[in-house]
Formats: structure tokens, sequence, C-alpha cells
């Protein structure tokens, strides 16, 4: 299959998204309620961040704004139960779409150029 010239600029363009996507990725937060009768876990979107500095709550308001209060955030035990991690299923369907566009562009620059 011979690529014409739009075709391999689409096609390295759908790559270098991919790349940025995961450079800057999208994060969960999670955080443990430890109750008296049982325990409760919480995820929240996080929001986009460079995928070398995770997300973090520095202040109460940045707390409150993702988990909705902020009495979690004074309590003692708070950092052992706020957890970050990357959202794969967010990324991996940000990269499917990524890919679904790339094939279609490719595949109608390829229909016009005959």
């Amino acid at each position: 299959m011979n690529l014409s010239t739009i075709q391999r600029c689409i096609i390295v363009a759908g790559v270098l998204a991919v790349l940025c996507m995961g450079l800057y990725s999208p994060w969960i937060a999670t955080i443990s309620y430890l109750g008296s009768e049982h325990n409760t876990t919480v995820h929240r979107f996080a929001g986009y961040h460079w995928i070398l500095k995770p997300p973090g709550p520095t202040d109460a308001p940045t707390f409150e704004a993702t988990f909705g209060e902020t009495e979690t955030f004074r309590s003692p035990h708070f950092r052992d139960t706020l957890q970050y991690q990357v959202d794969s299923s967010r990324l991996l369907l940000e990269w499917l779409m990524v890919l679904l566009v790339t094939v279609g562009l490719v595949a109608a620059s390829q229909k016009k150029s005959r």
C-alpha cells in the first residue's frame, strides 16, 4: 500500500495525539472512608495532569471541589487513604477514538486521491 503525503501526515498527527494524551493523562482520585459499620471507597475524576507529576489536593478548596467535603482533608489519616492513579479506561477510550478518526481520515483521503 502506497501512502500519500497527506496520509502520512494524518498518521503522524494521530501518533502525536496518542503520545500527548499519554503524557498528559486523565487521573482518578480514590479515597477510603473508614466507618464504624463498613468502609466506603469513593472514586472521582481528578482532571488531566502530567504523567510524571500526579495531581494532589494541596488545600481544602481543591479537595472540596473533587470530593464535595473538607472534613476528611483535615483528618490525621487523610494521606493514608487518598490515592491517585491514571484513569486507564478513559485514556484507552480516548486512544480508541484517535485511532478511529485517524483510520477514517486515511481511508477518506485515499478515496479522494484515486
